[in-house]
Formats: C-alpha cells, structure tokens, sequence
C-alpha cells in the first residue's frame, strides 16, 4: 500500500464529507478510506477476487504493514479525530467497518 496516496486522498478536499455506513450511521471519507489497510492486515477480511476462489484455504497468507506504515497511518487517524471512537490500546485492525 502506498501510504503516501492514502495520505493525499484522505486530505484531499473531496473526501472531506460524511458517507452513509449503516442505515443510521454517517463516517466520514477519511474514515472509510482506512478500512483498506485495516482490512488488508486483518485475518478476518480476505481479498475476494475472483470470488467464488477461496483461496486462502489453498495458499499460505500473511499481510504485514511496515513499521513504519502503521506510524504513519496512526497519525492519519490522530489527525482526523478518529481515535476517540477507538479504544485506548487500539491496533490498525479495529479500523474495518
């Protein structure tokens, strides 16, 4: 993941607004643009293309973000306010939808 364009559309101006998650429940851009990496790294959400293949049950998989990577995406989420919705001890996995 280029964490640099992560960085660039989440303080882009057009993502600056509110999208609708749930049927009463509104995130904004930034928030939704972090579930990517967070989906990538957990062991719960698996790329499904194509996607009848489950190919995780046939091929040893393990995502890891660069040390690095994670700094830079926990101050993503610093810097957007989003870390008051999270627990104190939170990971880059509790960032999925």
């Amino acid at each position: 993941m280029d964490v640099d364009l992560l960085e660039r559309m989440i303080h882009d101006d057009a993502v600056q607004h509110e999208i609708t998650y749930r049927l009463n429940e509104t995130i904004t851009g930034a928030r939704w643009l972090l579930d990517a990496p967070a989906g990538a790294a957990s062991d719960q959400f698996w790329p499904t293309s194509p996607r009848y293949w489950d190919w995780h049950d046939n091929i040893g998989f393990d995502f890891q973000l660069e040390d690095d990577v994670e700094h830079r995406i926990r101050s993503l989420v610093r810097d957007e306010g989003l870390e008051d919705d999270l627990s104190q001890d939170w990971g880059i996995t509790d960032l999925t939808l």
